[in-house]
């Protein structure tokens, strides 16, 4: 992380699942900034070391959210269908940012995943009925989703 005139004032190295990796000697700390934002850009809580995806929790020790995914995935991916897997087991490759569904990350390649349009539809429909999110939340998420195909 870098301030506003560009001088690194935190840094953090990640396993691919999102444990820290602390190297001693090699990370630049300014204790005035907050850095409850870690892995991928999601916020961690303090205490409890789960990261907050939006929809559900997310545990970097063992690689899974803590909660099921109201999206069960579909017949074409398997692997979709585990309700608690962190982005199709494959962290180099996707991230999840809303907790929903697997995105690629910047300069993958391919498609984002196997997503029929029924399967868009639904992420819709269940983004739209969670009261625990924002409108504009609900927006992006449905962009994101418009996106897809």
């Amino acid at each position: 992380m870098s301030n506003g005139t560009g001088k690194v004032v935190w840094e953090q190295d990640y396993l691919p699942f999102g444990e820290d990796l602390h190297k001693p000697g090699t990370s630049v700390v300014d204790f005035e900034v907050e850095t409850r934002y870690k892995f991928t850009g999601q916020r961690q809580v303090i205490g409890i070391g789960l990261y907050y995806y939006g929809a559900r929790y997310y545990d970097s020790e063992t690689g899974r959210f803590i909660t099921e995914d109201v999206y069960r995935g579909n017949l074409i991916n398997p692997l979709s269908q585990n309700l608690y897997i962190y982005v199709l087991q494959n962290p180099l490759k996707y991230v999840d940012p809303s907790g929903y569904m697997a995105n690629l990350t910047a300069g993958t390649g391919g498609t984002t995943s196997e997503l029929t349009d029924r399967d868009i539809e639904r992420l819709k429909e269940i983004v739209n009925n969670d009261d625990r999110l924002t409108a504009e939340e609900k927006q992006d998420l449905n962009n994101t989703f418009s996106n897809i195909n």
